[in-house]
């Protein structure tokens, strides 16, 4: 059992240098959720603004798959969300970055006027 999450985490690294070479990754968070299931998150800078990116992936997909498949579909997916931009100020500590909710002070907006903008 070991060595088989070994082999994971080797999958893992090599997934994750793949993607480091399209993005500006600023921080990796690896962390096993379950017997067979791995949470990866993403903090990068894409086009002068951090974003944060998380994915799921289970060890029989690992099994299945070759790292670099896996990773031209992260990368793909990081690109298409980053083409849908997050709504409110990006520049604001308390923005969400996300296209759905704005912030997590003032979620209703507007930013402008806000006294918790920073």
């Amino acid at each position: 059992m070991k060595k088989q999450s070994r082999n994971t985490a080797l999958k893992i690294e090599k997934i994750i240098a793949i993607i480091a070479q399209s993005f500006d990754l600023r921080k990796v968070f690896i962390c096993k959720i379950a017997d067979s299931l791995w949470s990866l998150d993403f903090c990068c800078q894409v086009d002068n603004q951090i974003l944060d990116y998380s994915y799921w992936i289970y060890e029989i997909d690992l099994c299945d798959s070759r790292p670099d498949s896996i990773a031209d579909i992260i990368c793909y997916e990081m690109q298409e969300n980053h083409r849908q931009r997050p709504i409110g100020d990006i520049t604001c500590e308390f923005n969400a970055r996300s296209r759905y909710l704005r912030c997590t002070v003032n979620p209703n907006g507007p930013c402008e006027g806000c006294k918790f903008r920073e």
